[in-house]
């Protein structure tokens, strides 16, 4: 190697240096600070998503905390045990929901499945069907997905408090 660098001349010696030195310029930009540069854009992209996906969260317990300060009323709309799954469906289909599982689970309970659904439509039936057909959300799994603001939903709705 050494008789090879010996044999150029000082002009090509300039020349493959330059052009080292370019290579390893280009390869640290495309190898290390375009990538870290994109990580972090993709970072600050989350960030904004998550911010607005507590926005919605607050929007939706302020409604539901509204809507559980009126205590009477929500008593006189109570459903009975036979009305239960309608209401929760009814509830649903108000807010442009398509629910593809319903299971009962007891006499005053109902598990309903929504796999695909705009966020917003999620919380907004669930203040509806308190609101509106008295029911409790006893227990919830909500998962985001694909980024896009639409989630899946595992909720047990119950009759009153039950």
């Amino acid at each position: 190697m050494s008789e090879f660098w010996t044999g150029l001349s000082v002009r090509e010696r300039w020349l493959i240096g330059v052009g080292g030195a370019l290579a390893i310029l280009v390869g640290g930009w495309l190898g290390v600070v375009r990538p870290l540069a994109d990580a972090r854009e993709d970072a600050i992209n989350t960030w904004r998503r998550t911010g607005d996906d507590l926005t919605i969260v607050e929007d939706a317990a302020a409604r539901a905390r509204a809507a559980a300060l009126d205590p009477g009323a929500r008593a006189a709309r109570q459903p009975s045990r036979a009305g239960l799954r309608a209401a929760a469906t009814g509830a649903a289909r108000a807010a442009g929901l398509g629910i593809s599982r319903l299971q009962p689970e007891d006499e005053t309970a109902v598990r309903v499945w929504v796999d695909d659904a705009p966020a917003e439509n999620v919380y907004a039936w669930l203040v509806a069907a308190e609101r509106d057909h008295g029911l409790s959300v006893r227990e919830a799994s909500i998962s985001s997905r694909r980024g896009d603001g639409n989630v899946a939903v595992e909720v047990t709705l119950s009759i009153g408090g039950a």
